[in-house]
């Protein structure tokens, strides 16, 4: 989650500082970011007025093209 002040969050491209994250993340684990399988971000209002985000990290096992058709009904 990326937080950003009241009525400022169409000032930032979530998906670009995702990215940033992903490779600051990647740096420090010191693994390649391919390894990142699945992610999601969304844009919410604070009252803060330091720039913050949360992440949560988990282990997930990846699935195959077969059971995303079969999990989700394609």
């Amino acid at each position: 989650r990326i937080w950003t002040q009241k009525d400022s969050a169409r000032k930032y491209d979530t998906s670009n500082l995702v990215k940033s994250i992903e490779d600051a993340l990647a740096g420090i684990l010191r693994i390649d970011d391919a390894y990142f399988f699945k992610g999601s971000h969304e844009k919410a209002e604070t009252k803060r007025t330091e720039p913050f985000c949360n992440l949560m990290l988990k282990p997930w096992k990846p699935r195959t093209f077969q059971e995303i058709k079969e999990q989700e009904g394609f």
